[in-house]
């Protein structure tokens, strides 16, 4: 067994080599082992409690499996004070998915997030993009064609000026990330929901965030106006 560990400290907020400092074991059936250690980060000295599970294999005992409490916080969830609580749990979720490694639910979450700042928003349609030219398509009376589906909705929150087109665009490879997880069972990287997560962010800080703060900064520069 070892002394030292190397996983990510909650503390620093990056991989950190670990010491024990205290351990308990306990020898069950089938020469499986249970054994508990607390841990120290030999940068900052925060505590942690490591537990693995150990199988004998030609009379060593090989770790199978371990888990480290509390839980490893690779990203931390972000304070959004303007965020309605119904997207905040959302958003929470989704961080604490992707902190347990559950990436499919990750993923899910993305797209959850998505889909309730469509229903915030009021955006219950939007316009049927042309694949092949990029423009909203259009009915012979001139019309455009909507659509109720999320492909639309993400449209219909450019439509309304609450994204970029750009920004969109963005939404819509979250989309795709959502839809090959919960129908095809494709479990993205550790890199893709990293990314994907940082432009979520980007996205829930113009959406509620700017417009807070343009408000109060309106207020201030007008008070007689508030």
């Amino acid at each position: 067994m070892h002394d030292e560990y190397t996983f990510h400290c909650n503390h620093c907020g990056r991989t950190r080599l670990h010491q024990r400092v205290n351990e308990a074991y306990e020898i069950g059936d089938n020469d499986e082992a249970e054994r508990w250690e607390i841990v120290r980060c030999s940068r900052c000295n925060s505590p942690a409690f490591l537990k693995t599970f150990s199988q004998q294999s030609n009379d060593t005992l090989e770790v199978t499996a371990s888990d480290v409490y509390p839980l490893r916080e690779y990203k931390r969830p972000k304070d959004f004070p303007h965020l309605p609580d119904r997207l905040e749990q959302i958003y929470r979720e989704t961080i604490d998915a992707y902190n347990n490694d559950s990436r499919l639910f990750c993923a899910g979450g993305l797209r959850s997030l998505i889909e309730g700042i469509c229903v915030d928003k009021g955006i219950g349609d939007g316009p049927v993009i042309d694949p092949a030219t990029g423009v909203a398509s259009t009915r012979p009376d001139g019309t455009v064609n909507r659509g109720t589906k999320l492909v639309h909705k993400i449209e219909g929150l450019a439509e309304r000026r609450l994204l970029l087109e750009s920004q969109a665009r963005l939404l819509h490879e979250h989309r795709f990330l959502g839809n090959d997880a919960l129908h095809e069972l494709d479990r993205p990287s550790r890199a893709v929901l990293d990314v994907a997560i940082d432009i979520i962010e980007v996205i829930l800080s113009n959406l509620y965030m700017l417009e807070a703060q343009a408000n109060q900064l309106r207020q201030l520069r007008y008070p007689d106006t508030a």
